[in-house]
């Protein structure tokens, strides 16, 4: 059967190279897959997950699997099983799959991953991402990016499912259906449901002009993250608090890749920058296992342990000190609940502090020696 009316692929592959395909046995990755082989590339390696997560899973890899034997493609399988109950499923599986693609390109040293997602898949994830309401790097789906390091190319992403389906009935050409993309207790199902591909102009206009302010964005803040990674200076923020949320959210991503701060809604993000911007000149704000400290004009985002507090009537190890006569000192660097309660150089500790304008993060590593009675700081503390 002359296949040449198929072909759809609208990125310029080269056959030179060595590609890692993705094939889950459905009609995009298939599509994609037959594409490949009638436009003579022969360079090519086939993985394919299991998540075994339907009773008729196995139909899916076997068809894989039959169809490389008969066009002669290095076939890799992997299976997987769902046993993480309190993991997200959709996210489980996805890194599951990459890990998979890493692990095969890195093993046959390939150039990039060829995924067959389509313009029905990077319509949905826009409104996946708008409805989550969280900052990202790109509405919808690049047709280029990296993931785990891995060049990631996705050829047909501009064909719509109905052509691609079209396509493969029109030659009679195998695939196999998921019946999970039906169940709407997963999110991007629901939204699949309610989509008509009538509506992909308009989604495609919004997607480009998000796309846009948020490379403008990009753009300037790029050139004005501090070239150190310790901190940023708050006079960078301006009076556009957009660009404060994105600068912010840039920072972050650039120099620390918190996870517990990258994934953070919209709203907890805004008011994170409405307390950083507030007159306070100390801010400690938790995400967990990170603390985002504003110290005067600086904000610096450390680990828990930067600025856990601790309390002893012994000597901590290390610490540099000659003790004198007296017996039953305290030993603590909780200067939040001591500052009005002790004294340093005849001052209030806290008066000392803020006519110094200690550093808020210093007061964290500064151990604070007294006696519980007098409650007069003996060691040297600056």
């Amino acid at each position: 059967m002359k296949l040449r009316n198929i072909s759809r692929i609208n990125m310029k592959l080269k056959k030179n190279k060595k590609y890692i395909v993705a094939v889950s046995g459905g009609p995009d990755s298939m599509y994609l897959l037959h594409n490949l082989v009638k436009k003579n590339f022969k360079n090519l390696v086939v993985c394919h997950v299991n998540h075994n997560y339907r009773v008729d899973s196995i139909h899916d890899q076997l068809l894989v699997e039959d169809y490389c034997k008969k066009n002669n493609i290095l076939f890799y399988v992997k299976n997987i099983y769902y046993e993480t109950k309190n993991k997200n499923f959709e996210s489980w599986a996805r890194n599951e799959r990459y890990s998979f693609l890493k692990e095969i390109l890195i093993k046959e040293e390939a150039d990039a991953i060829l995924t067959g997602h389509n313009k029905n898949d990077h319509i949905e994830t826009y409104l996946l991402q708008t409805q989550k309401n969280k900052m990202v790097k790109f509405y919808g789906i690049k047709n280029k990016t990296h993931i785990n390091n891995c060049l990631i190319l996705r050829p047909i992403l501009n064909l719509k499912k109905s052509t691609i389906i079209k396509k493969m009935n029109k030659f009679n050409l195998l695939y196999a259906i998921d019946t999970t993309n039906y169940d709407t207790k997963y999110s991007r199902n629901k939204i699949r449901k309610n989509l008509s591909e009538s509506s992909f102009k308009y989604y495609e206009k919004l997607i480009y002009i998000e796309n846009k302010e948020v490379d403008k964005y990009n753009k300037t803040i790029l050139k004005l993250l501090p070239k150190q990674k310790k901190y940023f200076d708050l006079n960078t923020f301006t009076k556009d608090n957009d660009f404060n949320l994105r600068y912010f959210f840039k920072y972050v991503e650039e120099n620390y890749r918190v996870t517990e701060i990258l994934k953070s809604k919209k709203a907890r993000l805004k008011e994170i920058i409405r307390q950083l911007s507030s007159d306070k000149s100390y801010i400690n704000i938790s995400i967990n296992s990170f603390n985002i400290i504003k110290d005067y004009n600086r904000v610096y985002i450390v680990k828990n342990s930067t600025v856990e507090v601790f309390e002893s009537f012994s000597k901590p190890q290390g610490f540099e000190w000659t003790q004198n006569e007296k017996t039953n000192l305290i030993y603590t660097n909780n200067w939040v609940k001591w500052q009005s309660k002790l004294y340093y150089n005849k001052k209030r500790l806290k008066d000392f502090y803020m006519n110094k304008k200690f550093s808020y993060l210093k007061r964290f590593k500064t151990i604070l020696v007294f006696d519980p009675v007098d409650k007069v700081i003996l060691n040297k503390i600056c």
